[in-house]
């Protein structure tokens, strides 16, 4: 028996995606794959993990706070790449990735960031065909290992 509905797995997993885009908007400049690995490792994300409801149900803007209060993470400043990754937002087109990477030489790429061990969703994997069959390159990212070999296969297509 499940004690917790898909549905509200699937919106905890969600709430923690819009938890690393908040970080990135509401920090300038934070090193966000330091600040993704540190939650994934800390005890809040423990809390969720363990179905804490008082931590499950917090909006992004809360559990930010709650992260970097209750164990006293401080925001570090990233590396950078040579590029950006802006959220990429499509009104009408559901299913798009959730970051489009963009560096110098029209080097594109587009990500799908999930946390370890999920997949996309059939709408997403929709999307993703359908960029790909314009010549983009599409990832699906749920660990941090991942972000660097991501960053160079994208910079390396010329």
């Amino acid at each position: 028996m499940e004690v917790f509905s898909k549905s509200y797995l699937e919106e905890v997993v969600e709430n923690q995606g819009k938890l690393f885009e908040y970080a990135e908007e509401h920090y300038s400049g934070i090193d966000v794959a330091d600040f993704i690995e540190s939650y994934m490792k800390s005890y809040t994300r423990a809390m969720v993990d363990e179905g804490q409801a008082y931590v499950c149900t917090m909006d992004a803007e809360t559990l930010c706070n709650y992260f970097l209060e209750n164990d006293k993470y401080e925001p570090k400043q990233g590396k950078t790449a040579g590029g950006f990754a802006p959220k990429f937002v499509s009104p009408g087109w559901d299913g798009v990735p959730d970051r489009i990477l963009l560096f110098p030489g029209a080097c594109i790429g587009f990500v799908e960031l999930k946390a370890p061990g999920k997949v996309m969703r059939p709408l997403q994997e929709r999307g993703k065909e359908q960029l790909e069959r314009l010549g983009f390159p599409v990832y699906c990212i749920d660990s941090i290992e991942q972000v660097e070999a991501v960053i160079a296969s994208v910079k390396g297509r010329r």
